[in-house]
This record gives structure tokens, sequence and C-alpha cells, in this order.
């Protein structure tokens, strides 16, 4: 379906009488094979003793919760709806919002009381969401705005293509797990969250040209507000880690 050059296609696997929204399908298998990564990657460290990775899972846990729950608080009406009603029903961005900063300050004290390095932490989460948003662009396609150039995609009008911006998310997102990879040795030290940070904004930033946008501060959508932080969040980061080593 096309409503004003956006692209929206919302596909139900449907089981018997459980109907699953193939988007959601597609972040939770992106979400376990970013958990997985992490998992690994902390088993070979010299932290796998430690439950590292169980307060993340509870941080994931709460920020559904609240997210999923949120329409209930704002529409209480949908609880004389019956229950399989509630699984098709999407969470709101203020209860998105609200989840993540829960999540975030359950998983930052838990860490904390587990005396893990910041350093450690951050590089996990890199590792774990670059391989998440991997998988996720390998899964699920993603149609920008419209081209005529010969790598477009069409949908069901050959006429009309569209940039397949999910492949140009890979040209970037493949290139920095590769680098990762290569860098193992570089574990804990806060360069994979840096690197991570700095250059993933710059090509999802570019990336984003391509993609269907609304403007949302200071020219800038909504997305590329995001990526343009990550940048600046990434330098932040490489200064105060080059900055100690210096011993300053």
């Amino acid at each position: 379906m096309i409503y004003s050059g956006v692209i929206v296609m919302q596909e139900v696997l449907q089981l018997g009488p459980l109907m699953i929204r193939m988007d959601w399908l597609t972040l939770a298998l992106s979400g376990l094979g970013g958990y997985a990564a992490m998992w690994l990657q902390w088993k070979r460290s010299s932290w796998s003793g430690r439950p590292v990775l169980d307060p993340l899972f509870n941080a994931v846990l709460i920020y559904f919760l609240v997210w999923k729950l949120s329409p209930l608080v704002l529409s209480p009406s949908i609880l004389k709806e019956p229950p399989m009603y509630w699984l098709m029903v999407s969470g709101n961005a203020a209860g998105g919002w609200t989840g993540f900063v829960i999540g975030v300050i359950y998983l930052g004290r838990a860490w904390r009381k587990l005396d893990v390095p910041w350093k450690l932490t951050l590089d996990l989460l890199a590792l774990g969401g670059i391989a998440a948003m991997l998988i996720y662009s390998l899964l699920g396609w993603k149609y920008g705005t419209a081209t005529s150039l010969p790598w477009g995609i069409s949908i069901e009008d050959p006429a009309f293509a569209y940039h397949p911006v999910n492949v140009y998310r890979l040209l970037v997102i493949m290139p920095m797990f590769i680098w990762l990879w290569r860098r193992r040795v570089w574990f804990g030290t806060g360069k994979w969250i840096s690197n991570a940070l700095t250059y993933l904004g710059m090509g999802l930033t570019i990336v984003s040209f391509f993609n269907v946008k609304t403007k949302w501060l200071l020219g800038l959508s909504g997305e590329q507000f995001v990526y343009v932080m990550m940048m600046v969040l990434g330098v932040i980061l490489s200064a105060r880690i080059n900055n100690s080593k210096e011993g300053r």
C-alpha cells in the first residue's frame, strides 16, 4: 500500500487462531541474533563467570512490557476487547520512550552492582546492536523514495521503482561488523562502541537521504537527528578514551 509516496507493508503470519505481524517477528529474530552475538563474545571474555547479560534481558523485557501495555493506559476501553485483540495492538511512542528510560535506569544500576567496566558493557551493546541491525536489514525489505536507477525495486507496477534502503544499510553495517570481528582484541577498551557510533552514524545518515522522511528538528528528520547524535557521542567517547590513555 502506498500513501503519499510512503510505502506501508504489514504482513501477518497466522498460526491457527494466533496472528503475528511479520515486522514484529523480524524485530524479535533480530533481537535474538543480537543477544546471541553478545552471549558468544561474553562467554569468550574474562567476565564469563558473572551474569553480565541477565540485566540486559530484564531491561529489554521491561521496555517491551511498558511499550506494549501503554495503549491500555491511554485507552482503557481496549480492555473491553477480546485478549487476541490486545496482542495485535501496537504500543505508542510515549510508551516506547518511557520503557526505554526505565530500562536504561534499571540496566545502569544493575551493571553498577555487578561492578562491570562501562567500556566492556558499551562494547557488548555495540556488537549486539550491529548484529541485530544486520539481521533486520537482511530479513526485512525497506523501500525508500522513488528512483529511476537500474537497481531500484518495483513492488507491483514495474513502471515505479524505489530505493532498496535495507540493501544500502547492509552496505554500511556489514563492513562495521567485519571490522569488529577483525578487532576482537579491542573488546572492552571502548573502541568498539566509539567507532561504531561514529562511522555507523555517518553511513546511516547518508542512507537516510534515500528514505522517506519528515522534517522534525533543524531541518532533520527524527531518524537523521538520531544518527547525528550517534556521531557526536562517538567522537566524545573516542576523545575520552584517548585522554584516559594519556593519563589526562
